[in-house]
């Protein structure tokens, strides 16, 4: 079953083209946008127009046929579970997010030192066009369209601690299609399943072309999750560094968490106050409260279509 795509212009004012045969329902779209618009003029176009989205759902006022009125998160790509500490746990988001309108939100390199930086660097840039284009023909070509919620974790029987690899996908009508990979692109691994070379295909292509976008800018979230414990493990004293208290919360005000940690959410101008301080933070930072109690603090910023796990 093929999709139906919109991919990016390359012209400088930043319009969508459709891919494929507009013609066909040129004059068909006209008479209903002229239609809709008299209907919003009448109606109030505040309500019927509004951006609304759930879980990463688009809000469109048009029909499938038409351009989305707002982007949405069309591919996500997340590596999820495996033997790992609980702080990179949770700190992790997706690796790549491609919305409609071809914007990329991507991770940056983290240094390999220690202690690193806190925060994840996430960088935005326009994908493209043919990279988008090939990107459509690999979701294509791996079905996703077919699949709801799948999982293939027939790596298991030969690799342990690995995670899983996951592919969703949000159609034009805003049905979420999730596939995951245990172990995926693990040599000598036997899947069973010809969808999932594609897969690998898509998400190796999917990280190339995000290293390629030449215009790449540093991505400041506008809500992030933190996660809050007691300092228990000592760190090397020629790395200790200390920062005062960052939230206007306590610990004990915060929600229940996993392995320990509390967590609190954070949005608008509360998130981007937060994000000012815990920027110059690196892995070895202890945070202090006024009666100086000692916590590590692990951040996960939220990128489009993700959403709180507090």
């Amino acid at each position: 079953m093929a999709f139906r795509w919109w991919s990016p212009s390359s012209t400088d004012d930043g319009n969508r083209r459709r891919t494929g045969d507009v013609e066909r329902d040129m004059k068909k779209t006209l008479i209903s946008m002229i239609a809709f618009g008299l209907f919003v003029t009448a109606c109030g176009a505040g309500e019927v127009g509004s951006p609304t989205t759930n879980a990463g759902t688009p809000a469109t006022t048009a029909g499938p046929l038409e351009p989305p009125v707002t982007a949405y998160p069309l591919l996500t790509i997340a590596y999820e579970g495996g033997f790992v500490p609980v702080e990179w746990a949770l700190r992790q988001m997706p690796h790549f997010v491609l919305m409609s309108d071809g914007t990329v939100y991507s991770q940056g390199a983290i240094p390999a030192i220690f202690p690193g930086p806190a925060l994840i660097p996430i960088f935005a840039g326009q994908i493209d066009p043919d990279d988008f284009a090939r990107i459509q023909e690999l979701i294509d070509e791996a079905g996703l369209l077919e699949v709801v919620d799948e999982l293939n974790d027939k790596a298991m029987l030969t690799v342990a601690d690995a995670p899983n690899t996951v592919f969703t996908f949000v159609d034009e009508s805003g049905d979420t299609h999730r596939f995951s990979v245990y172990a995926l692109g693990m040599d000598g691994v036997s899947y069973d399943d010809p969808r999932v070379d594609v897969l690998e295909e898509l998400d190796r292509y999917a990280n190339q072309s995000a290293t390629e976008i030449d215009d790449q800018k540093p991505y400041t979230a506008a809500a992030v999750d933190v996660f809050v414990a007691d300092r228990e493990l000592s760190v090397d004293p020629e790395f200790v560094n200390t920062a005062d208290w960052p939230l206007d919360v306590t610990f004990e005000e915060m929600s229940e968490g996993a392995a320990g940690f509390r967590c609190v959410n954070l949005e608008g101008s509360e998130a981007a106050s937060f994000l000012a301080v815990y920027a110059e933070a690196n892995d070895a930072t202890t945070f202090v409260t006024p009666d100086g109690t000692e916590y590590t603090l692990v951040t996960r910023p939220i990128l489009p279509g993700q959403t709180s796990t507090c």
